[in-house]
């Protein structure tokens, strides 16, 4: 018999490291199909069955690819992101309104796109 979680597909984004990675382990450990959404794919650390998609979310292209190609999403881990290290003086003002960008309106892409697919499930 297959388990309620299996039926399930889980879409993370900003998967490639930190708490993303973490997030698409656990979902997969817990028996979800899992989608790890990144900017740069990699499976590296990844298991067998873990699908990975390219996904920038600051390009309303690729956030569109990106959901036609993982298919219907029945639970969405938001977690793209950019966490800069190093001092402040030292990023060139383009890369202040990339991190703007992406931690402020870019968490909307992916809800906005995933909205729709969850809905029929919903329940």
């Amino acid at each position: 018999m297959t388990s309620p979680a299996a039926a399930r597909t889980a879409l993370v984004t900003g998967a490639s490291t930190g708490i993303g990675r973490a997030s698409a382990l656990a979902l997969h450990a817990a028996g979800l199909t899992v989608i790890a959404a990144m900017r740069t794919p990699d499976r590296t650390g990844l298991p067998d069955g873990v699908r990975v998609v390219e996904l920038d979310v600051d390009d309303d292209a690729s956030v569109a690819a990106a959901f036609e190609a993982a298919g219907p999403v029945d639970v969405l881990v938001n977690n793209a992101g950019t966490s800069p290290t190093g001092a402040t003086e030292d990023f060139p003002s383009r890369h202040g309104t990339r991190c703007s960008r992406r931690t402020s309106s870019a968490p909307c892409a992916a809800p906005g796109r995933c909205s729709p697919m969850c809905a029929p499930s919903a329940g």
